[in-house]
């Protein structure tokens, strides 16, 4: 039976999600997998909800795909007021993952109007405006009495035409204040910026209109004492500084003051975690049977990444079995070394989540076209999948280098049989992504993939023909 019949990918996993097309959704909240990084970020922003003089500015900072917008989306849903359906999921959300986290956000916002949210996503013109626009559009959906909505929108107009960094802070404060005379239960204001690096780029090849400074009032603002504090979030896929590369030194060291005034968290997860979001992505329709044919055949692998301790937090064969079984149909390495792959390649959009909803050639939905049960997604399906729609757009040299040594030496090999040229891009593959994974494309790993009576008889034909070569040192295969 083909694979197709038996698996699907949950829809939400394979687009992209906007802030504000998606902040409403409870689909996508639901689809939500908080990761450890998610989880860390929470606890940074619930430490801030006083009136305390604290940095409420953070940046994360992570590669296409590594989760920043749904993260966004998320925290939107937390912060609603504390009886919508939006704020109870994530709640409940939170609790899968760290009980004592979401009973402290549960007291935090409990009987509360949560936050005033503003969500934006970036584009190549100035921030000031921009920002200034959203502002006075969630005013006027606010809860907040007309009264003053009405006073806040006549300051709106009056600068709407070229609004400067000094106006949207002005209008933050008459906004903080309207909430504090008014008798909602307003939390605080919450700020997310997705894709700044759109505005820093614009800022930079505008300098006369692309003001970015009002990053750095806002995130100095957002210190200040407060009744209603601001929560002030930007996603990036560099460091604010990286956009300044080519500008002039004195722009270099203006850039990165502004850098500086933000909280910097890393949004790049370990391997265990991607594979607990794919393992959520991944709908089975398996019968009994075929779950219990799954799992044992993933015994042996299991068995020995454990021995080989590729998973140092996992140290129970069934409790790898079970979690292994969750990421069916790929096979254990295969769903280990896909978000290392898509994370080296993500400055080109080739992410874990577009190969899940791939049917580009060997994409994940063609794959399952051609497969058969109980077979798995190998490491040479996914080298195949990035070589044929990734490899010719790598920027990084070396990476580059690496790809043109493989595809060459699968050239030389000419009529070298399937399972030999599967084990020789394996090889590659492992040869390309070994030092982010700390793989080494040793005899004893590769057995795990192949068997050792296959691999052995396809290694010394491989040899044979100075395709690879074994570095006794390292206890590697090259190619």
């Amino acid at each position: 039976m083909k694979l197709t019949k038996l698996i699907k990918v949950d829809n939400w996993f394979s687009r992209s999600i906007n802030l504000e097309r998606d902040k409403s959704s409870l689909d996508a909240v639901n689809a939500y997998v908080p990761t450890s990084t998610a989880i860390k970020t929470l606890r940074l922003i619930l430490k801030t909800f006083n009136n305390s003089k604290i940095s409420r500015s953070w940046s994360l900072i992570g590669p296409y795909g590594s989760g920043k917008s749904s993260f966004g989306i998320f925290l939107n849903a937390l912060l609603q007021p504390s009886n919508s359906e939006q704020s109870k999921l994530a709640i409940t959300k939170i609790a899968e993952i760290d009980v004592e986290l979401s009973r402290a956000y549960d007291q935090k916002l409990k009987n509360s109007d949560g936050c005033i949210n503003i969500l934006l996503t970036g584009s190549f013109e100035g921030l000031p405006k921009k920002l200034f626009n959203a502002i006075a559009d969630v005013i006027n959906e606010s809860i907040i009495e007309k009264s003053f909505k009405n006073k806040l929108l006549s300051f709106y107009k009056e600068h709407s035409k070229e609004p400067s960094s000094d106006d949207v802070i002005e209008l933050l404060q008459r906004l903080q204040k309207s909430i504090v005379d008014s008798k909602f239960q307003i939390q605080g204001i919450s700020i997310t910026i997705d894709e700044l690096g759109k505005h820093v780029e614009y800022a930079g090849s505008n300098q006369k209109d692309g003001d970015i400074y009002v990053l750095q009032k806002l995130a100095e603002y957002s210190v200040s004492e407060s009744e209603v504090p601001i929560f002030f979030n930007v996603m990036l896929h560099q460091g604010i500084e990286f956009y300044a590369k080519e500008l002039d030194s004195e722009t270099k060291a203006e850039w990165r003051k502004i850098q500086g005034r933000f909280e910097e968290i890393s949004f790049i997860e370990g391997p265990e975690q991607s594979m607990r979001v794919i393992a959520k992505a991944l709908k089975h329709d398996l019968k009994q049977s075929q779950v219990a044919k799954v799992k044992t055949d993933l015994k042996v692998p299991v068995q020995a990444l454990l021995k080989a301790k590729i998973f140092p937090n996992m140290t129970k064969i069934r409790e790898g079995v079970n979690f292994f079984s969750e990421v069916f149909p790929f096979h254990p390495l295969t769903a280990y070394i896909l978000p290392l792959l898509a994370q080296k390649l993500a400055q080109n959009e080739r992410t874990v989540f577009t190969f899940l909803g791939s049917s580009e050639t060997f994409g994940f939905q063609d794959l399952i076209e051609e497969l058969d049960f109980p077979d798995a997604i190998m490491p040479h399906h996914i080298f195949d999948y990035f070589v044929n729609n990734q490899g010719s757009y790598i920027f990084d040299h070396l990476t580059h280098r690496r790809w043109i040594e493989v595809l060459n030496a699968i050239d030389r090999a000419g009529d070298q049989d399937v399972k030999a040229l599967n084990i020789l891009k394996t090889i590659g593959l492992l040869n390309i992504i070994g030092t982010l994974a700390n793989l080494r494309s040793s005899h004893d790993l590769l057995s795990i993939l192949y068997g050792s009576k296959i691999l052995d008889k396809s290694l010394v034909s491989l040899q044979k023909r100075s395709l690879i070569t074994y570095r006794k040192h390292k206890d590697e295969y090259a190619v």
